[in-house]
């Protein structure tokens, strides 16, 4: 961020979105502690509309990159960065994805512009086969709750990489690793207020 303010929009307040909310605040408090964060949720994830007049509101305030984890909602937030790239070119508008590669959605039409930073992939296919593995093996963990992160390369960043710069890939290569060394993030707020980034 060049203005030091994100945003984030969420799409219903639930224990699973808050989770991607606070790992977002973390992430912005481990990079510059100088940064605030500024949190809207839409109250549900088909509210394009909403996600448009949230992220207006955002941009307006000075805020110059926005993550989502909004479903369909985010759909208005793209829509909003790419309008307002579109009307200046020059201006500093980004959306973060969500879950998968979100590059396309954020192609400004007509133009070279792309106002996606990055996504936050989820590779849903590496727990499918680890669990096939896991099943044709005999040792299907039924019952068991498993969890699959940056240890197991279950998540990560997309490839586009197109609008990172080198030192911002390198940073997040090096904290991914420490994540996936042991570095505990937080998921509640109260996590985070205890949270250092290390």
């Amino acid at each position: 961020s060049k203005t030091g303010k994100v945003g984030f929009v969420g799409g219903m307040e639930s224990e699973l979105i808050k989770k991607f909310e606070i790992g977002f605040r973390a992430g912005v408090q481990a990079a510059n502690p100088k940064a605030t964060v500024e949190v809207k949720y839409a109250g549900g994830f088909d509210k394009a509309d909403v996600g448009k007049a949230t992220a207006e509101s955002m941009y307006k305030s000075g805020v110059d990159v926005i993550y989502h984890a909004a479903g369909a909602t985010g759909t208005g937030v793209f829509t909003e960065a790419k309008n307002l790239k579109k009307e200046d070119p020059k201006r500093n508008v980004w959306v973060i994805g969500v879950d998968k590669d979100q590059y396309a959605e954020g192609q400004v039409k007509g133009t070279k512009d792309n106002v996606t930073l990055t996504s936050m992939v989820k590779k849903v296919d590496t727990a499918v086969e680890d669990l096939t593995k896991k099943a044709s093996d005999g040792k299907f963990p039924g019952g068991k709750t498993l969890t699959y992160g940056l240890a197991q390369d279950a998540v990560g960043i997309s490839d586009h990489k197109e609008n990172l710069s080198d030192d911002v890939i390198k940073a997040t290569d090096d904290w991914k690793k420490k994540i996936a060394d042991g570095l505990e993030i937080p998921s509640t707020e109260k996590e985070l207020k205890s949270f250092k980034a290390e």
